[in-house]
C-alpha cells in the first residue's frame, strides 16, 4: 500500500528453460469461485519461450459489489545471444471487470454495475555479462492501464435526461528506461549503480474535466555498496536520488550492516530514510456537482493538480536478531 513500511517484498521469477512442459491447475470452491492457469514452456529456434493463460473469477461477499472476472494472458522469451549477451522479452494481456465497490440498498434503489479494466505491457532486457564479473543490464516497458464505470442516473433537474457518472473512469500509460552495472572489483566489494527515467500520462474526461490530460517526468539515480571487512560482518549502503518535474529532488539512504555470529545465528541494524511521491491521481482535488446558466441544470466537474505539494517522508530504525533451530 501507499503507506506501508517495515515490509519485505518477495518476488520469484523463473526463467522458461526452468518451465519447460505443461502445467494445468485449477481452483473452484464457494462464492462462485474458479481460477484456472494453464501454461506451456518450450524451445523455438533458439529462443526458450514460456505461455501462460490464467482465469479468475469469484463473486466477493454477499450483498456488496466486489466481485471478479479476469482472464490474463503472458508471455516471456530468452535468447542467449552468445556467452556474454542475452535478451529477454515479456508481454502481458489482462481484461475483465470488478465490482464498482458499494452496497446493495433496495430502499435508495441502487444497482449492482461493473467496472471494466483492460490493461496490456510490454517489457525488454538486455544484459551483457563481463570476463571480470562485471555486468550491465539495460531494462525498458511499457505499460496501459484502462477503466471504465461509465454509467447513467436520472437527472432531477431535468427529468427525462441522465447525467454521465464514473469516478473510476480513466486511463494511464508508462514508460520506463532503466540502466544497471553491477562489478565485485574484490572479493569483499560489491557495488551496483545505475539511473533511469520515467514518463507517466493520465487521461481521464470526468476526472480531468476540461485539462482533458496530464503528464509528468522523473528521473532516479541509484547505488548500493555491500563490503566485508571481515568474513562473519558485512555492511551495506543504498542511496536513491529522485528527481520529479514537479517539484525537485530528494534522496533517500540506507545504512546497514549484518552480522553471522554461527552458521545459525545473526544479527542485524539498519537506519533508512524514504520519500515518497505522490501519484498523478492522489494529487488531484476534483469536487463533482451541478450547476445552472439560469434555464437548465448541468454536471460540472472541477479539477485542480497540486504539484506544490511535500513528499512523504519515513525515518526507520531496525535491530534484528535472526535464530535458527
Amino acid at each position: 500500500g501507499s503507506n506501508a513500511m517495515l515490509g519485505s517484498i518477495n518476488i520469484v521469477t523463473r526463467a522458461p528453460f526452468l518451465m519447460r512442459g505443461k502445467y494445468l491447475r485449477a481452483t473452484v470452491g464457494s462464492q462462485d469461485t474458479g481460477n484456472a492457469v494453464a501454461r506451456w514452456g518450450g524451445q523455438i529456434a533458439d529462443w526458450d519461450v514460456s505461455l501462460t493463460g490464467q482465469y479468475r473469477s469469484d463473486d466477493g461477499f454477499d450483498d456488496v459489489d466486489d466481485h471478479k472476472r479476469f482472464q490474463d494472458l503472458r508471455f516471456r522469451g530468452d535468447y542467449q545471444a552468445g556467452s556474454a549477451d542475452a535478451v529477454s522479452v515479456q508481454l502481458g494481456l489482462t481484461d475483465g471487470e470488478l465490482g464498482a465497490d458499494g452496497k446493495l440498498d433496495p430502499n435508495k434503489n441502487t444497482q449492482f454495475r461493473d467496472r471494466d479494466l483492460r490493461s496490456h505491457c510490454q517489457q525488454l532486457t538486455w544484459t551483457h555479462n563481463e570476463a571480470d564479473g562485471g555486468r550491465y543490464r539495460l531494462n525498458l516497458y511499457h505499460n496501459y492501464y484502462d477503466t471504465d464505470d461509465t454509467y447513467y442516473i436520472d437527472n432531477v433537474f431535468n427529468p427525462g435526461s441522465s447525467w454521465i457518472i464514473g469516478f473510476y473512469t480513466a486511463t494511464s500509460e508508462r514508460y520506463d528506461l532503466e540502466f544497471q552495472y553491477d562489478m565485485a572489483p574484490r572479493e569483499s566489494w560489491r557495488f551496483a549503480w545505475g539511473f533511469g527515467a520515467r514518463y507517466d500520462e493520465l487521461s481521464s474526461d470526468l476526472l480531468l474535466y476540461e485539462e482533458e490530460s496530464v503528464d509528468r517526468k522523473s528521473g532516479r539515480l541509484f547505488g548500493s555498496m555491500e563490503w566485508k571487512p571481515v568474513k562473519d560482518v558485512s555492511m551495506h549502503l543504498d542511496l536513491l536520488t529522485e528527481i520529479h518535474e514537479s517539484y525537485g529532488s530528494e534522496t533517500s539512504p540506507r545504512l546497514a550492516i549484518n552480522w553471522l555470529a554461527s552458521p545459525s545465528r545473526r544479527f542485524r541494524a539498519s537506519v533508512s530514510r524514504s520519500y515518497r511521491v505522490s501519484n498523478l491521481l492522489a494529487r488531484f482535488n476534483g469536487s463533482h456537482g451541478v450547476e445552472t446558466d439560469g434555464n437548465d441544470y448541468c454536471q460540472a466537474v472541477v479539477s485542480t493538480l497540486h504539484d506544490d505539494f511535500t513528499p512523504e517522508k519515513v525515518t526507520g530504525y531496525e535491530l534484528g536478531y535472526m535464530e535458527r533451530w
